[in-house]
């Protein structure tokens, strides 16, 4: 089994909007405590999301974008010189 798979039985979290992501990370920012966002997003966007999808979302938000193109693997892409 994938280990990120669900267990039997159990649903997989929905996978979050760029609209609900940025209502986090605003929620965040500002310090409302993870039961309160947890609570709006599930009033204002009628799903349920947990503190682990609220982390990825606060962690998520400094990534850069990835070089590599669809279908694309890093490793395969030309190195860069400086």
């Amino acid at each position: 089994m994938h280990p990120t798979a669900p267990n039997p039985g159990e649903h997989a979290p929905p996978i979050l909007k760029e609209e609900v992501k940025a209502f986090i990370i605003g929620r965040m920012t500002r310090g409302d405590p993870p039961g309160r966002i947890t609570a709006l997003v599930e009033t204002n966007f009628q799903i349920e999301i947990d503190r682990g999808q609220m982390l990825d979302c606060w962690n998520a938000r400094n990534m850069p974008p990835t070089q590599t193109g669809p279908g694309q693997e890093k490793e395969s892409m030309p190195l860069q010189h400086d």
